[in-house]
């Protein structure tokens, strides 16, 4: 109605002016006819934060929408809607159309009003002259999954066409390109290791390379390691074989008499200009640390205590205030006794044990797989004291001081068989890729990868 009124003002003022002035000409007066909606915002007490939402307006198409969906699980069925009209003395009516409640709301845009937007709305807004309109179509995007939780899928159910008792997956730039190495071990009488490989982007498909220096015996396959681009392996006879191929294996140059165990590596940092490779080593008749950097050179550190894990652990490279680590996490002592304790070093010579004395953060086991993911260390089953393999996944926060079993959103689903001596990389795109696994300590490995990633981690930016 005050649209109305002005109108008529307007239309007796030229009149008026029309009839002063003389003239003959009559005088001709644009109505500004334009109801774009320049700006649409939402608020709720019941959802903090939503009016700082930003929402995008595409007068193209009619199209109104935020870009960063709002957390899964909130309820728009109740919100209050702001607009703001480019003119709004040129706005007859608008007419608000939420399809969750099929109403038709007539609504000037000027008081407030409460919308269901759990399904998307229409507004058709109609200019003055009753006739000229504009329609949009407002969405509110809200994630449609757990932002929080670890989705998981059965990416490929038979990786090679042979079973295994064993495997080892490294990630390696081959020919330029980045590849995963898998090293197994066939169930078969001859025994020989076998190479296969697959491009990081296709796990699907895994061709056979030729394999040469290593012996078919004797090699602790699950203890193959990457220290740049150099891969190296080590033998129960304390025989050190280095490759720097990956497929070509020679004994390695300047090594010490007898190395018996790698632990995995330290990369460079402020206080170590060279990255090392972590190994134990028999040394003066005893079980000894050590370090071997990039130049193949060495260093000898401290005894390894009792119940030190040799075999069966898992491991992980990690930064952590100006400094980089090596963390390892349940295993088998020299006395062959499962443990359930993290260790670190940051230099390969020294270890301190992180976890307390007699704490039980999770059961003793072997197997286990380690990981740095989500700004905390994710550990993931194992093989226990009953030869049984776990899928219990334990969340450090403070770099493995302490554990928490993970219950609701981080766990593996119901169809994952639980195992241990997988192998684990993340890749780029933040996804955690498990490698076969052995359901018992005397089982064939499972012929399977697993992917999983936390939902947020793969959303767009």
């Amino acid at each position: 109605m005050k649209n109305k009124v002005g109108l008529f003002i307007a239309g007796c003022l030229a009149f008026f002016l029309t009839a002063c002035l003389g003239s003959d000409d009559p005088i001709t007066y644009q109505i500004d006819l334009d109801c774009r909606i320049i700006s649409f915002r939402l608020n709720s007490d019941s959802i903090p934060g939503l009016k700082k939402v930003k929402f995008t307006i595409d007068q193209a198409n009619g199209k109104i929408f935020n870009i960063d969906s709002l957390p899964y699980g909130t309820k728009v069925d109740s919100v209050a809607c702001i607009i703001t009209y480019n003119n709004s003395t040129s706005i007859y009516a608008n007419k608000v159309r939420p399809q969750a409640t099929g109403d038709t709301i007539l609504w000037q845009g000027t008081d407030s009003i409460y919308i269901n937007f759990s399904k998307p709305v229409t507004f058709e807004v109609t200019a003055i002259d009753q006739s000229t309109t504009k329609t949009y179509q407002a969405r509110v995007n809200i994630h449609q999954v757990n932002s929080d939780s670890l989705a998981w899928s059965l990416y490929n159910n038979k990786i090679l066409n042979q079973n295994i008792t064993e495997q080892k997956v490294v990630s390696y730039t081959y020919n330029n390109n980045k590849v995963y190495f898998m090293y197994s071990r066939p169930n078969e009488a001859a025994n020989n290791i076998k190479l296969h490989y697959s491009n990081v982007s296709d796990m699907n498909n895994w061709e056979e390379l030729t394999l040469r220096g290593l012996p078919a015996e004797g090699i602790i396959l699950t203890q193959i390691t990457v220290l740049n681009n150099k891969l190296y392996a080590t033998s129960y006879n304390g025989v050190l074989y280095s490759s720097t191929d990956g497929q070509n294996w020679v004994i390695a140059e300047n090594r010490l008499p007898s190395v018996k165990y790698i632990l995995g590596t330290i990369k460079n940092s402020e206080r170590q200009p060279l990255s090392v490779l972590s190994t134990i080593i028999s040394h003066e008749g005893a079980l000894t640390f050590a370090a071997m950097n990039e130049n193949s050179e060495w260093k000898i550190g401290e005894k390894v205590p009792e119940k030190f894990p040799l075999t069966g652990f898992a491991n992980c490279s990690y930064y952590n205030m100006h400094n980089e680590y090596l963390m390892l996490a349940t295993g088998r002592d020299q006395n062959g006794q499962q443990l359930n304790t993290t260790w670190s070093t940051m230099n390969g010579e020294t270890w301190a044990l992180l976890t307390n004395e007699g704490a039980n953060y999770f059961t003793k086991k072997e197997g286990a797989i380690l990981t740095y993911y989500d700004d905390k260390f994710f550990l993931i089953g194992g093989i226990d004291e009953s030869n049984v393999g776990t899928k219990n996944i334990h969340c450090s926060i403070d770099h493995g001081l302490t554990w928490a079993i993970q219950d609701t959103l981080v766990v593996l689903p119901e169809q994952f068989t639980g195992r241990g001596f997988s192998s684990i990389i993340v890749d780029e795109d933040n996804y955690i890729n498990i490698f076969g696994g052995k359901t018992s300590g005397n089982s064939n490995d499972l012929n399977e990868i697993w992917r999983g990633r936390i939902n947020r981690l793969g959303f767009k930016k």
